[in-house]
């Protein structure tokens, strides 16, 4: 059992997965809006359909959407910090531990 205090970091978790996912999205966002901007352009020149057009659109729309959900994905899953000061107790968890979505890693428990 070790007392915490509020707002103390209790532990981090690995983000390299979603640092790769990151790098993808990035790149799949690049090339979507290069493929939008594009078709708007064939498009604004009659050269282009509007179903083509909107198309590309809401690619480019879904690209910048996946990587803002993979970016909130790498800062809220980072770190955890204590809720109250408290004592950590049921440790499940430990260094180098693969953790599932939803397990629980420890519990905090107030004095």
């Amino acid at each position: 059992e070790e007392k915490v205090k509020k707002d103390q970091l209790l532990f981090k978790i690995d983000t390299a997965i979603y640092e790769i996912k990151n790098a993808k999205r990035k790149a799949n966002l690049e090339y979507n809006k290069a493929r939008y901007e594009r078709t708007k352009k064939l498009y604004e020149q009659n050269n282009e359909s509007l179903k083509n057009y909107q198309t590309a659109e809401y690619e480019y729309r879904d690209a910048a959407q996946g990587l803002k959900r993979t970016e909130l994905q790498i800062n809220k899953r980072s770190c955890y910090y204590a809720p109250f000061d408290g004592i950590v107790t049921n440790i499940s968890h430990y260094t180098g531990s693969f953790v599932f979505a939803g397990h629980k890693v420890l519990e905090v428990t107030k004095n």
